[in-house]
Parts: C-alpha cells; structure tokens; sequence
C-alpha cells in the first residue's frame, strides 16, 4: 500500500508493481514462517496433490502411474517360483580301475567317451621285467627243491630244513609273479562307458601301484547333480519337481525330481554351492556323463514382486542384522 500527497503516474505504478513483484515472495515466507507445523504439513500436501493433478509434465505422470499400477499387479499376481541351478549328468555307480602293480604302460586301447564291454582290455602294462622275474624264481625253486632232495637223501636235518623255507620262499614270490602277469591286461569290471581316462599319451611313462587310470560309469544308470546356491537351497526339498535343458537337447525340457538334498558344499566363483541329485526318469537312456545344462526346480507359487526382491531383502535384513548390537 502506497499513499502520497500528489497523484500517480504511470511510471510510479509500473515501479509499484515491479516491487510488488520482487517483494511478494519474501513476504509470504515471512508469513508461512509463523505457520504451526500442521499448517506446514496441511498446506506441502495441498501444494503436492495440486501438482499431481495439474496439466504439467503429463508424460512423467503417466509413465509413473503405470509403473505404480505394475508393482501393485505384481505383488498380489501370483506365479510358480523356480530356482535356477547348473546341473551335471554323473553316473550312479562310478568305478576306478587302478594300476594292480608298479610298471610301465604298454598299450592304451581306449580313452574317455568310449563305450566298453565287461572284458574288454584298456590297457596293458609291459611284462618284460615280470616275466624275467617269473623265470629267476622258477629257477630259484628248482635249486631249493634239489637242494632238498639232496638234503633227504644225506639224511641232514638242518640242510634240508634251510632248502623247504628256500623252496617256500621262492615258490611264494613265483606265485606272486605269475598273479601279476596274470594282471597285466586291465580289463573292464562291467558294461558301461569310460568317463576319464586317457593313456595314450602316456606309452611307455612309468605308473605306480593303485594309480587310478580310468573311471567307467553304467550304460544306463545316470544322476543330475545340480549346483544350488546357497541362497536358494533353503526352498528345495526331495520330491520337487522341475525341468532340464541340455546344450545337446536344446529345443527339449526333460523332466526331473528331486531325490535328494545333501549337505556337501563347494566353493566356486566366490560362492557356495550345495548339490543336490535328482532323477531323469526314462530319460537317461539318452543321457551321458560328463553333459551340462541348466536345471529348473519348481517350488511353488509366489508374487512376482517377491520372486524379483526376495533376495535383496534377504541380504538388507542379514546386513541389518549384521549392524545390529
């Protein structure tokens, strides 16, 4: 309000209004100033609603309405969760054939990914030094079974006595010989297909006794083994179903069910993994050790704001718990 003496001009009201201008902001924060915070609380939410429904930046509005109404459809939409996990096709029964005795090898017949026979030789080892070993003690017998004779015949006690133990002696270590020339061909204990093993680039290297030289598994008995993360493996149980997918059947979901859930972990990538088997069913005749894939386990229906938040709010509550005295 501005009074004076004489009239105002045009220039006086424009410089009034120009100072109004500049004037009026200051004078409303000194008015809301001495608001009570109700009054504050009252007029910031009059002041929010008002620029949600106002005209104004309506593409920021409508983009921020949909993804409310998305979060609130996917918190109350419920859908299967599954637990995603590698998995590794094994053989139910795994068998070692290992070196019977120390020597060389002299022949390698098959390698990994072959399919045996039971009988079928692997490998041989080089008999050369047994079979001269074989001889030095079928001569050794010889001498010590004359040496006997002689003895009987002399009537000598304590000369034949020496000669028996000389003959048991060099009749034992033949024994021995002849078994492990007996073992020099290493065959195959039954049916099935060679899972590691490979010798021949070995002709000739020196094995030690019970070295293992190859791993067989059975034609027909297989099991998947996946690799749940610790994070997951609280949800999995035995008798779950879920769905496998191999590199080799890449257009193909095979059945599977959980049979069993151990407690051996193992450390990979920073992480712990637990393993857990499950069960093809007919499928395994299609199957072979060594295959990878990615395995599904269905666990049951859950919303999908929890299936994509779950494991975050897992480690905020650990870590809040952490932090806490």
């Amino acid at each position: 309000l501005f009074e004076r003496q004489r009239g105002f001009v045009a220039a006086d009201v424009e410089l009034a209004h120009a100072a109004g201008i500049l004037l009026a902001p200051a004078l409303a924060r000194q008015w809301h100033a001495s608001d009570s915070l109700l009054a504050h609380v009252k007029r910031s939410a009059r002041q929010s609603i008002a620029r949600l429904t106002d005209s104004s930046h309506a593409a920021c509005k409508l983009g921020a309405g949909v993804v409310l109404l998305l979060l609130a459809l996917s918190a109350v939409i419920p859908i299967t969760y599954r637990v995603t996990a590698p998995a590794d096709i094994e053989g139910k029964v795994q068998r070692s054939v290992a070196a019977p005795f120390q020597g060389f090898i002299r022949d390698a017949l098959v390698r990994a990914g072959d399919t045996v026979r039971q009988g079928q030789v692997l490998a041989t080892l080089d008999d050369k030094d047994l079979e001269l070993e074989r001889v030095r003690w079928q001569a050794d017998l010889e001498v010590a079974e004359k040496k006997a004779r002689e003895a009987m015949a002399a009537a000598n006690r304590v000369d034949l006595a020496l000669a028996t133990a000389q003959a048991g002696q060099a009749r034992a270590q033949l024994d021995l010989a002849t078994e492990r020339l007996a073992r020099v061909q290493i065959t195959a204990p039954f049916d099935g297909v060679v899972v590691r093993g490979d010798l021949s680039q070995q002709l000739g290297s020196p094995v030690e006794q019970g070295k293992v030289l190859f791993e067989l598994a059975p034609l027909s008995s297989w099991r998947l083994v996946i690799n749940v993360d610790e994070r997951d493996i609280a949800h999995v149980a035995a008798t779950q179903v879920g769905e496998l997918r191999l590199p080799s059947l890449p257009g193909e979901s095979l059945e599977l069910v959980v049979t069993r859930v151990t407690a051996v972990a193992a450390a990979k990538d920073g992480r712990n993994y637990f393993r857990v088997e499950a069960d093809v069913g007919g499928a395994a005749a299609r199957l072979r050790p060594g295959m990878e894939g990615v395995a599904k386990i269905d666990i049951g229906a859950r919303s999908a704001l929890w299936i994509w938040t779950h494991r975050f709010a897992d480690w905020l509550r650990l870590l809040l718990w952490e932090w806490s005295p």
